[in-house]
């Protein structure tokens, strides 16, 4: 009886060790982008294309998964700019504003 006991409380703690890590790589992690040009910018995240980018004082989410990204913005006349930005289990969030001045 203790052993069945013993046996069931090391398969749950072994259980629960081998699925936190992959719970948490499986986790939500955004780019916030700030727009502040006046202008519809282009997003591309790590050289794909994630649509468009309205200029307004609110935030823009694009999912992303953890890790260092590149995001690079840009006009409609290609004219454009980039940022670096790492999403980690700790900080699942990241934020880039981007300025009138910036591009």
């Amino acid at each position: 009886m203790v052993r069945k006991l013993f046996a069931s409380i090391l398969a749950f703690i072994l259980v629960s060790l081998l699925s936190s890590p992959i719970g948490a790589y499986s986790a939500d992690a955004y780019v916030r982008i700030y727009n502040y040009t006046g202008c519809e910018l282009k997003v591309y995240l790590n050289g794909t294309n994630y649509g468009s980018v309205p200029s307004s004082s609110s935030a823009n989410w694009v999912p992303a998964c953890y890790g260092m990204h590149k995001v690079e913005l840009y006009k409609a006349d290609w004219t454009g700019t980039s940022r670096y930005c790492e999403l980690s289990y700790s900080y699942p969030n990241a934020d880039i504003e981007i300025g009138k001045n910036d591009l």
